[in-house]
């Protein structure tokens, strides 16, 4: 029984670091400021990236948390331990809703007044934490980074303009 316990408690621990692991491999700023050592989590500081904003991707995404819930769903909540079990409804509650979200990505705004990316973004890059030379160059790429980035955003707030959803 208690092998049977820790094989779902494990295959659940497999799935939500998958899942964590692919979040974070997209922003690389963000990965930076999570984790002390990103590395030692299974995250490359090989290739710094930036959450683009692309209409394709909204739609991979959906498919992508579809296959990542029903993976989810193959496991008995009450073969985890509470511990577990308590992340687990968490983690599947999370993606639920964020696949909810994914039928009307218009309605994100990145450049919001008050909390969007072009107010938040500065302070981040003033605080970025940079111990030693390789946090450094991954600076230095994220930096590098920007202008397809902001690309991005103006891109989708096109397509958002298209669908008469422009900012508010």
């Amino acid at each position: 029984f208690f092998f049977f316990f820790f094989g779902e408690d494990s295959h659940f621990r497999e799935i939500s670091d998958s899942v964590i692991r692919n979040s974070f491999e997209k922003d690389s700023l963000c990965a930076q400021f999570s984790f002390q050592n990103p590395e030692e989590f299974g995250l490359s500081g090989e290739h710094c990236r930036l959450p683009l904003y692309d209409r394709t991707d909204y739609l991979s995404a959906a498919a992508s948390l579809d296959e990542t819930i029903s993976a989810l769903k193959k496991i008995n909540p009450k073969h985890l331990s509470d511990e577990t079990c308590s992340s687990y409804n968490v983690v599947l509650s999370y993606l639920e809703q964020q696949k909810k979200e994914t039928s009307f990505p218009y309605f994100e705004e990145p450049l919001s007044s008050t909390s969007g990316i072009h107010i938040s973004l500065p302070v981040l890059l003033a605080e970025f934490p940079a111990k030693d030379e390789k946090d450094l160059q991954k600076y230095l790429s994220i930096l590098s980074l920007l202008p397809s980035y902001f690309q991005s955003i103006a891109q989708f707030e096109a397509d958002k303009a298209s669908t008469g959803k422009f900012m508010a």
